[in-house]
């Protein structure tokens, strides 16, 4: 028991009352544990607190010690975050990240079922965080609605990893007796959403057993109901043994095909977590869908300087390099508090420093060897506009007539193109086409133009008003003789 005694930053006779102020409201409520709903004191901000009797776990109890470090070794923003463990003789405290937008079970019950729309976004997301656990050496053995929780944004957050089975690397070489992560032979999860190869017993792969339950998990997102169900255990192993059946007439086609390759019995040939993600009804469901993260950490090699003063202000009794240092720690009351400053702030690039140029017009000319500096300036005398009415400008290559200290050129490292920066550089307006020149000149000189340019009044040039489609379609119907009658009516109007 001393061995697996975690150690809290602040000490383990400190009381959780100090830094957090724990709410009547209980978020959840088990056998063994209740979550509570929690204030931080510094930031006034909203955690989740996981009290866990070790008495009543018993045998259970390494269970919950899995559980923290699977967490403390995965990091993603679909898994719900830990901040902090507090332990005492009797009591183990998890602060958790709160996740206000409740399970993804009450939102199927109150939705009845969800559209293919919202589906492919709630599996995209659990995919992608299962291809990142499954990655890193772990699985989770027990996805249900009931352990996926929203977040205010409404993203997804995995929780509840007391099941997954820890195949990393760190932990097979501690641990000799583990087997790897396709030769597990643990039986656990809920039985509803269990692998047929999980209930016969003998050994499976837990990234297949993920696939499956996450395959059931979408049977109900999308329909509304469990695929298997009944009172009766062993009528329950042999629907699950048999697999899915029938599917609704009213699910697309890449729906139920994926559908029944996730549900597929066998696992050989079983869908892969990979070829999920990068199957047509999520590919081609939603262009938005963000691209596959598969680091541990996001945020723990580099710290938001902003966020780290603020929390400097809360506390100014330690220096910034000690902070510093105990936020890279983690897993203590000071990592919490940037923790959740960082997460108050809005989304920022942390380490980009974006160059601002307002009076600054940059053009790239792609050239093959070196050449000076080359200033588009078109200018008015040295427009051509040839046949085809298309008005071509030319090069000023008179380099003195650019100041040197007003341009930059360099050449792009993994492309041969030079970049010139040119500063205040005027921009003449566009030549306006031929038949508008030869307008404008007929208004200033109407006795001088040539016999061949237009003469007419310029109020017949003027722009018409867009006819609705109602008179369109009057027009369209009338004879063309009627058209043509209404046309000079209108000619004569206009002059």
């Amino acid at each position: 028991m001393a061995n697996n005694r975690l150690s809290v930053a602040l000490g383990d006779d400190d009381d959780i009352c100090k830094y957090y102020h724990l709410h009547d409201k209980k978020l959840g409520e088990g056998g063994f544990a209740k979550v509570r709903l929690a204030t931080h004191l510094r930031t006034k901000q909203y955690v989740a607190i996981k009290c866990l009797d070790k008495i009543k776990l018993g045998p259970e109890l390494p269970r919950i010690y899995n559980e923290i470090k699977c967490l403390k070794k995965l990091k993603h923003k679909n898994i719900a975050r830990l901040y902090q463990v507090f332990e005492t003789e009797t009591v183990i405290y998890l602060v958790l990240e709160y996740c206000q937008g409740g399970e993804l079970f009450d939102y199927i019950v109150k939705k009845n079922r969800l559209n293919e729309n919202e589906s492919a976004q709630i599996l995209f997301d659990l995919m992608r965080v299962l291809d990142f656990i499954h990655i890193n050496g772990f699985a989770h053995r027990d996805l249900k609605p009931e352990n996926v929780l929203f977040d205010e944004r409404h993203q997804i957050k995995l929780i509840d990893f007391g099941l997954a089975a820890n195949c990393s690397a760190d932990n097979m070489a501690a641990n000799k007796n583990q087997a790897p992560l396709g030769q597990l032979s643990t039986c656990c999860g809920s039985i509803t959403y269990a692998a047929p190869e999980v209930i016969a017993g003998g050994v499976y792969s837990g990234t297949a057993v993920d696939v499956w339950s996450a395959g059931v998990m979408m049977y109900a997102l999308l329909i509304g109901q469990l695929p298997f169900n009944d009172n009766s255990i062993s009528k329950l192993y042999q629907k699950i043994q048999a697999g899915v059946q029938e599917l609704p007439e009213y699910l697309s086609r890449d729906a139920c095909d994926l559908l029944r390759k996730m549900l597929t019995v066998d696992p050989r040939y079983r869908i892969t977590v990979r070829d999920v993600l990068s199957h047509p009804w999520l590919r081609n469901r939603n262009s938005n869908f963000t691209r596959i993260h598969r680091r541990l950490d996001f945020n723990s090699s580099q710290l938001d300087d902003l966020v780290v003063q603020k929390c400097h202000e809360l506390f100014p009794q330690i220096s910034e390099t000690q902070l510093r240092d105990l936020i890279r720690a983690d897993f203590n009351y000071y990592s919490t508090t940037y923790h959740l400053l960082q997460a108050k702030c809005p989304p920022r690039s942390v380490g980009v420093v974006k160059r601002s140029m307002p009076d600054e017009q940059t053009i790239v000319i792609p050239t093959v060897a070196p050449v000076p500096h080359m200033v588009l300036t078109p200018r008015r005398n040295n427009n051509n506009i040839n046949n085809n009415n298309v008005v071509t400008h030319t090069i000023n290559n008179n380099y003195n007539d650019v100041d040197a200290s007003k341009s930059n050129c360099h050449a792009s490292p993994t492309k041969r193109t030079r970049f010139v920066t040119v500063v205040n550089t005027p921009r003449t307006p566009r030549t306006p086409p031929s038949y508008l020149r030869r307008l404008h000149e007929t208004k200033r000189a109407p006795n001088t133009c040539p016999s061949k340019v237009l003469t007419t009044p310029i109020c017949k040039f003027k722009q018409k008003v867009k006819k609705s489609l109602v008179k369109r379609l009057i027009e369209s119907a009338t004879p063309s003789k009627l058209r043509n009658r209404h046309k000079k009516r209108k000619e004569q109007l206009y002059i």
